[in-house]
Order: C-alpha cells, then sequence, then structure tokens
C-alpha cells in the first residue's frame, strides 16, 4: 500500500560538519525542498551572496543538487530554498516546522488551539524515574500572551527577574499530536517527518538547538512576538539585547556548536543511546532528572505520532548499503570532512556535500517506497487504531495500575501514556503493550513441562466433547515423553535403543525441572529467588523455585541425538535439543562408519603391536653414541638414533572419529565438515508454521489466572479463522488482500511473542519460565514427531520450529503417522509434498514445488542462495545476488541429484545468459543490473579501506605490472568484467593496517600507507605496517568497473557497453566455487 504524502509531509536529513549545518526537508506533495543553514564556510556564510552579478551561492548548489540528481530534474515545480537560521525569519520558521513544548504539560498531554495547557490525568513518569513526579507546570486558565510578553521585554532592563514560566512559548510553536481534538495535520500546518536513523540522531541534535535557543531570553521574546508590529523586528534580533544574551546567542547560531554536540553524541558515553545526552543527572541516583527544556521538546515530538523514523520499520540497515543494494544512487561527503578533521573550503566543496544530504534524503523517500516498509507502517497503524491502550493510559478513578487490563484505558487527549507507541516501534514492543500495557504479568515460579493450560483443556473438552484424544488432566510431557520411547523400544525392538538415545537428553530437562531460570524473580542484591509465591501453570499458587543459571549449565551438555531407525540402528538424521528451537539435519553416515571401522583397525593393530612388542623408544639406554633397544631384557635392536625425544617418545594415541565439534565462541556442537552431506530428493513438508504461537496459546503462557480470557490465544483464534476466509476468494483480489492484511497484523503479534517473553531484558511480558517451558515441550513434541517417521521408514534431513521435511516416504503413510502422533498433542499441522527438497542443515535448503506438471522453485534459503529473487533492504549480501539467482536454480532443476554430480558449467552458463540479455531489456534492465552488481563496502571501524590497483599486462613476463591506484569510497557498486589485455585493468583491494611483531620484519605495500593517509587513517609506522588484503571471494586479478550512478538512469549505451564487457565466465566461476564448496557431496 502506497504512503500517500500530504501537503506538510516531509523528508528530512541533517548533517553537521565543523563549519557547517544543514537540515533539508523535501515537501514531496508541494514540490518544494526547503534547506535550513549554519554557514562558516569562508565567504559563504550567507547563501543569497552574489559571487558575480546575477549568480547567487545557492544558484550554484541548486545546479550542482540538478546535476548530481536527475530524478529531481523531472519534476519541473521543483522549488529550492533556502534558509539562513541566523535569520530571525528563518528561525521562527524553523521552530514552527519542529514544534516546540518546553514543559512536561505540553509534552506529554495536550494543547487545545486556544492556547490553553491541561494538566494530564495522571503521572506516568513516577514508574520511570524512582517515584519523584516530573515537575509539571500547571496553567488552570488561558494563558495572557499580553501579559506574559511584557514581563519578557522588561527582562532586558533587569536580567535577574524571576519571570514565572519563564520557558513557555506561546501555541503557535505547540507540536501538534494527533491525538488532540480535531486533528488535522492540513489545517495546523503539521505533516509527518520522516527521517532515517533519526529518532536516535537527527531529533536528538535538533532539540539541544531549539532547547538551547529558548534559555537565551530575546529569543523567547521574539518567538512570542513582543514586537510583532516592527517590520525590522522579523529579520533582525532587537538592538535591545543585553550583552550576555548576544554573546549566548551567537555561540549557539554557529556550525560549531552543533559539531561539538555531535561528537559527544558519538563519544563512547552516548554512542549507544542518545537520547541520554538530553537527561541531566542527579549526581547521586542511577536515575535521572528530566527537567530540561531539549528533553521535553524531544519528548514533545515522540508523543506526537508524528516524527517517523522508517528504520525501525525494518532491522536496522545502512541507508548506504540500502541505496546501494535497490539500485539507487551513490553519493558521499568527503572522509576529512565527514571525520572533523576539516571544514568545507569552498563554494563547490559546499555545492557537495549539500548535494550528498539531498542524495540521502531522496534516498529515504526512494527506501520508504520499499514494500518491506510500507507493509509495517500499514500494519503498525492499524493496531494503533484497533488497541487504544497502546496509546492511553487507564483511568486511574476506576482502577489501580496494578489491576489495570487492556479493557481498562481511558481514551482523552491528557491521558496519553509516558511512552506512548508510535508507528515506528519494533513488534516487539507492540505485543508487550497489546497484552501487558501497564503492569509486568507474573511469571510461573519455576520451569513446568505439564500440557495443556487446564483452562485450555476445559476450553477443548466443551468445543470437542467426543475426542477420543484429548486427556482428562494435563500430562508431564518430558515423562510422557520417555514414556513413549519405552512403548516404541517394545513395539519395534527389545534393545531400548529410542529410551537410551533420549535418555541424556531426558536428564538434562529433568533436573532444570520446576527451577527457576527468570532473573526477574531474584533479588538484585543477592542473586537468589525471591521469597514469594507465583500462580503455577494449574493455577495453585506454589513458592519461586531456587534460581538456575542454564546457559552455563547447558555449556556443558550435548545435546544431539540420531533419529532410530526400525532395526534400532541409528538412521543417517539427528537433531539437537537447546532452551531455543529443536535443529535437525542428514549427515554423511556412509564416511563416519568408514572412518569408524578405519579407527577400530588401526587401533587392534596398534594393540596387537604393544602386546607383542612391549618395548618402545621410551625405554631406549644410550651406551656411547648408540641406543639400545630392549623388549623384556633381551636386547632387540640397535640404532645410531631414536626418532622423537628419549623421555617423549612413546605409543601414538589413536583418537576415534568426532561426529560433531564444539564451537569456541557458542554453546553448540555442529557436524564437522568432514560429514556434512546434502540431502536431495522428493518429500513431505510437515508445515509448523504458527508452532509457538499454538504452544503458547495451549499453554495459557500469557493468560493471568486472575483474567476471565486470553488475550494472546484470541489474536490466534482470529488469525486461525482469517486464514480458513483467504481460501475462499481468488489471491490478490480486493477481499483477499483485505483479509490478508488482518491476518498478517496478528502474525506480526503473535510471531513476537516467543522472543519477548523468552527475552534477557526486563519488560511487562517477560515470561522465561513459561515460554522456556513451552520451547522444550514444542521440542519434545517435535522429535517424537520425527521418531514416529523414522519408525514408519522415513528420513528426517532437517527438522526446526518451522516444520520438518520426510524423505522416503508415502503421502500416504505420512499423514497417517503424522495425524496419531499430532492428535494426541492436540496440535494442527498440515502436510504438503515438495516435487524436489536440497537441504544442507537446518537454514540452507532449497524448495520446489509442482504446479501441474512444471516444477517450480519457491523458496530458497541459507548464506549463498536467500537472494536469489534479488537485494532486499534485509539482507547484508556480500556477492553478486545473480550467483544466489544461479546456484538456487541449479540445485532446483539440475540432473537427477546435482549434488553427486561434478558441476555443469555450461548448465549455469546458459541460465547466466538469459540475465546477462536481460540487461538489453526495456522493461527487465533494473532488476538484471541489480542482479549482476556487487556491492563492496569499507569498514572504518577495523580500518579497512577500499581502493583500485591500476594494472597492465606485460605481454614478455606474462604478469601483471602495476601502474597507480586510485581512491574509493566507502560504499561501491561494483560490475565484473572482462580483462583488457591490451589495456589498463582495474582491481579492487582493501588497503588495512595490522600490528607489527617484533620478531618479524614487516614491510608496507607501496600504496597501502597512501590510501591509509588519503582516510585521514595514517600509519604508526612504529607499532603498525599496512598491508593489502584482498575482497572476500574476489579473484586476484578480476577487472572491476565502478559506477554509483542511479540503475534506472543507465542509458541504452551504457548498458549496451554493459553488455559486451561483463565477465559471464567470471560470474560462472563464482557459482561454482560456492558450490563446491558449500553444496557439492564429496
Amino acid at each position: 500500500m502506497a504512503y500517500h504524502y500530504r501537503i506538510f509531509d516531509n523528508i528530512f536529513d541533517i548533517e553537521s560538519v565543523n563549519n557547517l549545518f544543514i537540515d533539508t526537508h523535501y515537501f514531496v506533495a508541494q514540490h518544494r525542498i526547503e534547506i535550513f543553514y549554519l554557514s562558516g564556510v569562508k565567504g559563504a556564510e550567507d547563501f543569497d551572496h552574489e559571487i558575480k552579478p546575477g549568480k547567487s551561492i545557492a544558484d550554484v548548489i541548486r545546479h550542482r543538487i540538478l546535476q548530481t540528481l536527475p530524478e529531481l530534474r523531472l519534476d519541473k515545480s521543483l522549488q529550492i530554498n533556502f534558509y539562513n537560521l541566523k535569520n530571525v525569519a528563518n528561525l521562527k520558521r524553523y521552530f514552527k516546522l519542529y514544534g516546540v513544548a518546553t514543559n512536561a504539560t505540553a509534552a506529554l498531554a495536550y494543547m487545545n488551539n486556544k492556547g490553553q495547557i491541561l494538566p494530564p490525568s495522571q503521572y506516568d513518569a513516577r514508574r520511570y524515574y524512582g517515584g519523584n513526579s516530573i515537575n509539571l507546570v500547571h496553567h488552570t486558565k488561558p494563558v495572557n500572551i499580553k501579559e506574559y510578553n511584557d514581563d519578557l521585554a522588561s527582562y532586558a532592563d533587569n536580567p535577574y527577574k524571576d519571570i514565572p514560566g519563564a520557558y513557555n512559548i506561546n501555541f503557535k510553536y505547540y507540536p501538534v499530536k494527533r491525538t488532540d481534538p480535531g486533528f488535522n495535520p492540513i489545517r495546523y500546518g503539521h505533516g509527518e517527518m520522516i527521517g532515517y536513523n533519526s529518532a536516535d540522531y537527527d531529533l536528538v541534535m535538533i532539540a539541544h538547538f531549539l532547547g538551547s535557543l529558548i534559555e537565551v531570553p530575546v529569543v523567547r521574546a521574539v518567538l512570542n512576538e513582543i514586537r510583532k508590529n516592527s517590520k525590522k523586528s522579523r529579520v533582525h534580533w532587537p538592538r535591545r539585547t543585553i550583552k550576555a544574551d548576544a554573546e549566548k546567542l551567537n555561540a549557539i547560531l554557529q556550525p560549531k556548536f552543533m559539531r561539538d554536540f555531535n561528537n559527544l553524541l558519538f563519544s563512547s558515553q552516548y554512542r549507544q543511546n542518545m537520547v541520554q545526552a538530553l537527561i541531566k543527572h542527579d549526581g547521586q541516583t542511577y536515575f535521572k532528572r528530566i527537567e530540561t527544556v531539549p528533553w521535553y521538546i524531544y519528548k514533545g515530538w515522540k508523543q506526537t505520532n508524528r516524527y517517523l523514523d522508517i528504520s525501525d520499520l525494518n532491522r536496522r540497515v545502512s541507508l548506504k548499503r540500502i541505496e546501494a543494494a535497490m539500485g539507487m544512487q551513490i553519493n558521499e561527503s568527503l572522509p576529512e570532512i565527514e571525520k572533523g578533521k576539516r571544514g568545507v573550503k569552498n563554494v563547490d566543496e559546499l555545492a557537495d556535500f549539500i548535494s550528498y544530504n539531498l542524495n540521502d534524503v531522496y534516498a529515504t523517500r526512494l527506501t520508504f517506497k520499499l514494500p518491506v516498509y510500507q507493509d509495517a507502517l500499514t500494519l503498525r497503524e492499524i493496531l494503533l487504531k484497533k488497541f487504544p491502550a497502546l496509546i492511553y493510559s487507564y483511568d486511574p478513578k476506576k482502577v489501580t495500575r496494578e489491576k489495570a487490563t487492556p479493557k481498562d484505558v481511558m481514551i482523552a487527549p491528557d491521558n496519553l501514556r509516558f511512552t506512548r507507541l508510535n508507528s515506528d516501534f519494533s513488534s516487539a514492543q507492540f505485543i508487550i503493550n497489546v497484552i501487558a500495557p501497564y503492569h509486568a504479568m507474573k511469571d510461573i515460579p519455576g520451569l513446568n513441562y505439564l500440557y495443556p493450560d487446564p483452562r485450555v483443556l476445559k476450553i477443548l473438552h466443551q468445543e470437542h466433547p467426543h475426542d477420543p484424544y484429548l486427556p482428562e488432566y494435563p500430562v508431564n510431557v518430558l515423562d510422557n515423553t520417555m514414556r513413549w520411547a519405552r512403548e516404541q523400544d517394545r513395539k519395534y525392538h527389545t534393545g531400548g535403543s529410542i529410551a537410551r538415545n533420549f535418555f541424556h537428553v531426558y536428564v538434562v530437562y529433568l533436573i532444570m525441572q520446576y527451577h527457576n531460570v527468570n532473573p526477574d524473580l531474584c533479588d538484585p542484591k543477592t542473586g537468589i529467588s525471591k521469597h514469594e509465591k507465583r500462580n503455577d501453570l494449574d493455577g495453585v499458587p506454589r513458592w519461586i523455585s531456587p534460581y538456575m543459571k542454564i546457559k552455563p549449565y547447558l555449556r556443558s551438555k550435548n545435546m544431539d541425538m540420531p533419529y532410530i531407525k526400525k532395526d534400532g540402528k541409528p538412521s543417517s538424521c539427528m537433531v539437537t535439543f537447546s532452551i531455543g528451537g529443536i535443529h535437525g539435519l542428514e549427515f554423511n553416515q556412509k564416511k563416519y562408519l568408514e572412518d569408524v571401522r578405519h579407527w577400530k583397525k588401526m587401533k587392534h593393530l596398534q594393540d596387537l603391536m604393544k602386546q607383542s612388542f612391549g618395548a618402545d623408544q621410551k625405554g631406549a639406554e644410550r651406551i656411547g653414541s648408540t641406543f639400545i633397544i630392549k623388549n623384556r631384557g633381551q636386547i632387540i635392536a640397535t640404532r645410531p638414533y631414536v626418532k622423537g625425544t628419549i623421555h617423549g617418545a612413546q605409543w601414538r594415541t589413536l583418537e576415534p572419529p568426532h561426529l560433531l565439534r564444539k564451537l569456541s565462541h557458542s554453546d553448540r556442537y555442529v557436524i564437522r565438515k568432514r560429514y556434512a552431506y546434502i540431502a536431495v530428493d522428493s518429500c513431505q513438508h510437515e508445515d509448523f508454521s504458527g508452532y509457538y504461537p499454538m504452544l503458547i496459546s495451549r499453554l495459557g503462557s500469557f493468560w493471568p489466572h486472575d483474567q476471565p480470557t486470553d488475550m494472546y490465544r484470541h489474536l490466534y483464534i482470529e488469525r486461525l479463522h482469517l486464514k480458513h476466509q483467504l481460501r475462499k476468494y481468488t489471491k490478490h483480489s480486493p477481499q483477499w488482500e483485505k483479509i490478508n492484511l488482518q491476518q498478517k497484523l496478528r502474525k506480526l503479534l503473535l510471531n513476537a511473542g516467543s522472543g519477548v517473553g523468552a527475552g534477557s531484558f526486563t519488560n511487562n511480558l517477560r515470561m522465561n519460565n513459561a515460554i522456556i517451558s513451552m520451547r522444550i515441550i514444542g521440542q519434545l513434541f517435535a522429535w517424537r514427531i520425527g521418531e514416529a517417521e523414522t519408525l514408519a521408514g522415513g528420513r528426517v534431513p532437517s527438522t526446526n520450529t518451522d516444520g520438518m521435511y520426510v524423505m522416503d516416504v508415502s503421502k500416504k503413510t505420512n499423514d497417517k503417522v503424522l495425524f496419531d502422533n499430532v492428535k494426541a498433542m492436540m496440535l494442527d499441522i498440515i502436510p504438503s509434498p515438495l516435487y524436489r527438497f536440497v537441504s544442507k542443515d537446518t537454514n540452507n535448503r532449497v524448495e520446489v514445488e509442482k504446479h501441474g506438471n512444471k516444477p517450480v522453485l519457491t523458496e530458497a534459503n541459507g548464506a549463498t542462495l536467500r537472494s536469489w529473487q534479488g537485494p532486499t533492504p534485509s539482507n547484508h549480501l556480500s556477492h553478486p545476488a545473480v550467483a544466489d539467482w544461479a546456484l538456487a536454480n541449479y540445485l532446483a532443476y539440475h540432473g537427477k541429484n546435482p549434488s553427486t554430480e561434478p558441476f555443469d558449467e555450461h548448465a549455469v552458463m546458459k541460465d547466466l545468459e538469459k540475465m546477462h540479455m536481460a540487461i538489453l531489456s526495456k522493461d527487465k534492465y533494473v532488476h538484471a543490473l541489480q542482479m549482476f552488481q556487487w556491492i563492496i563496502m569499507g569498514n572504518q571501524t577495523k580500518h579497512r579501506y577500499l581502493f583500485l590497483q591500476r594494472a597492465k599486462w606485460n605481454v614478455e613476463t606474462h604478469q601483471w605490472q602495476l601502474v597507480g591506484f586510485n581512491q574509493l569510497p566507502r560504499t561501491n557498486r561494483v560490475f565484473l568484467i572482462k580483462n583488457d589485455l591490451h589495456g589498463i585493468d582495474h582491481f579492487i583491494k582493501i588497503a588495512t593496517k595490522q600490528e607489527k611483531k617484533s620478531d618479524v620484519n614487516h614491510s608496507s605495500d607501496p600504496y597501502t600507507e597512501q590510501v591509509l593517509k588519503g582516510h585521514d587513517d595514517p600509519l604508526d609506522k612504529y607499532h603498525e605496517y599496512g598491508k593489502v588484503i584482498k575482497v572476500t571471494d574476489m579473484p586476484e586479478h578480476q577487472n572491476v568497473y565502478l559506477n554509483g550512478k542511479r540503475l534506472r538512469f543507465y542509458n541504452q549505451q551504457m548498458r549496451w557497453w554493459l553488455y559486451q564487457h561483463l565477465d559471464i565466465h567470471a560470474y560462472m566461476k563464482f557459482v561454482e566455487v560456492k558450490f563446491n564448496t558449500s553444496w557439492r557431496n564429496k
């Protein structure tokens, strides 16, 4: 659903360097760009200044903008205006554009259109700031603007006079909220303010600027129009301004003031939470004092829900990466200016810098158009309308906070929550506040494997009174699973293989049972569980169990186990249990068993040698220059030397082959590469989508025992109903789209529940005991289904929380086994056949369905496959997307089993040529160019800077001869092109610095030092040396072509040139390397 820009909606972005501050606003509907600035650039302090007759600095900048951004040239109605913030009228315009709330009531409640400030009905701030209410300034009658302004005017003569409410600004500058009575953004002149990463940085910078200005009395006097009848006062500051005010004002209206605060924000103290820089510390307690004007201004903006940070609608990805990946124009400022090593030197650099800033603004607009952002915004807007408790507080006259539920919400413009939710909040924040908006839910006292919740079981009995599978009482799933394993052993074999195989997992979960794993239920000082009672799953109050740190406990446990076949032997498929989700894969059992047999053979031979040849080199005696080796006192050999040291030589330890290895940085065990296996075949997909929401609903994990209904279960049932309705309508019809939006809304909330409940941060929905219990129960159920399929003759090459994939079993058998097991579990899991399934492990797979008689690739996941449909804003793609596309197609369609056959270059080249031809297509060329581009980025934090080596082929020596280099910006769009053996080729490399080792003689690469110096990161020659490293996966001497222009503006001539010069063979080789490394059985 495309966003409709209203007249005052705008996209904004700021930039701050040593001698320039700019804030650019693009009013899309008005075809107008407004650029506010503070300039200290020599000769360009005022952009209206003419550099030659009839041509101002502003004209030069406008021309450069249109030259740099061709898409703006297409808008013939576009106006680009500049506003110097040192000008009074421009500053007033700036204040009105943003709106300022200088006290708590204006920031947290609302102001009516007579200028009257009404107090809020309750103070949510107490909860967040140590029980002390914030300093609220109440007005019970309309403000007398004339008297107020007269008081301010008298301040010029008596700077020490105490003025009541001195920081108040009249209604003209009030930040209008969406919740205000009769809200009309067109009438009020306040539209949406859309930015990228704006909440953390841009708004904090501007709040600091405006708040600092308001603290200067003369600014308040001018803003409140004391001399509004004077034409002169509209442009110039009053002549009566006292010296102290003038000095303070002059210091603020300098770009250096903004740059200094910028540097503070990026310091280690505030970098991770920049808003804290607006809050004053009291110096005594952990809690902060918030009575600062800049903080109220910022808080006022956040309460309006008009300041939208679109980076929060998708997981945070750098705007530059999105610009490049999605085919937008790449434009970056000079690194020495950005780092603050120097300022903008002249008008030419000034024009470039502002063009760079506007490029980010336009990129934000294009990014906001992408479906992932539009869908996220649409869903959140609907949620805010559907659940008013996300915005408003409860009625304190009717209920206390501890008893308040979402139904107790009081919708009133002066009853906003202290931290109301906005349209750019995360799905986790939404589910927390939909279920528990006013107070924290109470977790169960410890891990408990009872299933289902007795209240839910009662409802199920009422809905299905004759269902023979429903138990009379909840069951302990862990004990029930062990009982089930023993039953299968008795049914299929007498060796007890399944129960014995499962026993070590059973013991781990048994020890964890009834322990508290939620730190929030512990005393923060002692770390011991609180002496309190909590309702357990069965509703019985019990003391909180002893606290257990489960991660350190599980670190020493191997939770892997194979599925057991009907004959009692392990299958080639295995699963890994955890406290997160279950994961399973297939390994090369044949290779592993060969290695085991070989080890046993070698061990047997060694044992025979030890038995028949008791001596070893360790027992040798030295007589003169000869070593005498004895066995039972008899000399058996005389040698001039003995291999190894005399005292260290001994029989070699023969280690048995290990199937798994423990990751050094994690608790997990993984399959050794030697035994990795790619499974390829048709299969039955047991779709577990919505598995955790289903289990949470069955367990009543978010259902308080003092509430009659379960809000979470209600959302789950609603989604099931909506999904059923979808089947009645044609896909993508208007009615289908409407219903699909509603079910996606509920999916957004439901899927966030498990992560929030098991989270490591304190929130109203933190239910570690309940949710980890649910996850363990879910894993036990999943293993039982997989084991049952294995006993029926199936093979389970992939198991995860989204579902499992079963091979070597008919659909009829699969459906029967699935039905028999899930009915007893009270679950609904729908199987579906796949024509081909290619699986490397839990997360790396290819799915092919059959539509009619035609196989169709429907899904591909994993690091080398996920971008098979093209780059997306969410993927940090480090290679050309066309490689994922070609590899996915190769695995999906080539041969009977591509993973067991040698790589077919011809088949991949044939596919790549189709995409290659699309570059010349009028309709598809942008997509094709996106597929072939390779976005390569430097990393300043790791001291990695990109540059181009220029090289020439020496026909006599048959070697490349370096002839120079070019510095590159941080972000680059690269195409692989054919080598030009008769001209100059360009190789992209990385210059970096490394620490010298004292015992090694280091020499720097000839270009590295210059590259590092050019990025203002010179070498410390006593401790560091420069080194050139290759771009990951880039061939050593691959010729490249760089072009940061927007792909849409690649003309026919440029595309024809690319078509002729693209090195399709190099792309094919890239696919071959990825296939042989990750997707071929060796």
